[in-house]
């Protein structure tokens, strides 16, 4: 696993474009010409110019037919997109999450091998390359999928998150803004080294404490010369 808590091999900055082309193009698939690049800019919060990188990677690297009629973009040829409570991003969180899981110690590995088939089948044959980094994956236990998703969703978006937190000391809830900078298993379980608002510096948070998860529409930026390994000494 490499820097901030992402799959080996893989910046943080290429999981953001992923996530976002990854919603870009269930944007359009389900909403065809309502989207131009404009429209499409304020809604990702970057510029148009990053936009049409995006929509060139989504005609040029994923091949599919992206058309635009003045109206907006469409799809010449429909993706498959199958029915799921999840979006891509949502997805790609639980994936990312997975391949971290690797190094958890008893996990069942053919029970993973078919959670990792499931997930996979969200997405279309088309985003086959885009996955390949992200093959051979496990994911979390159930019971911590729901609260990884929303936090790996912060990290990819980078996205301030309010959670309600409860500590090893009192055992109260709390609440915490916070701003993730990396997500990782630990022993048998998950920690997030976050910004903490409450107390004004970096903590580490046990993810199992974590009752709640809801995400902000306030952005936030890592610092460049944060280092997770030299954080945790």
């Amino acid at each position: 696993m490499g820097k901030l808590g992402l799959p080996a091999g893989m910046r943080y900055d290429d999981m953001r474009r992923t996530a976002r082309v990854l919603e870009i193009v269930q944007d359009i698939a389900r909403a065809p010409r309502r989207w131009r690049r404009r429209t499409l800019a304020e809604r990702y919060e970057v510029c148009e110019r990053m936009i049409q990188k995006d929509l060139l990677i989504i005609r040029e690297k994923l091949k599919l037919p992206l058309k635009n009629d003045g109206d907006g973009y469409y799809f010449e040829r429909l993706p498959q997109l199958p029915t799921v409570s999840y979006s891509f991003t949502e997805a790609l969180a639980l994936l990312l999450a997975a391949k971290s899981a690797r190094v958890v110690p008893g996990v069942d590995s053919s029970e993973l091998a078919a959670a990792v088939a499931r997930l996979e089948s969200v997405f279309p044959k088309e985003f086959s390359s885009v996955l390949r980094k992200l093959s051979g994956l496990g994911v979390p236990a159930p019971h911590r999928q729901g609260v990884l998703s929303q936090l790996y969703r912060a990290l990819l978006w980078g996205r301030r998150a309010e959670i309600v937190y409860v500590s090893g000391e009192r055992g109260t809830p709390t609440e915490r803004k916070v701003e993730p900078y990396a997500i990782f298993p630990y022993v048998r379980s998950w920690q997030m080294a976050a910004y903490c608002h409450l107390r004004g510096e970096v903590r580490l948070f046990k993810v199992d404490r974590i009752r709640e998860v809801r995400l902000l529409d306030e952005p936030y930026t890592i610092p460049p010369d944060f280092d997770l390994d030299e954080y945790l000494g």
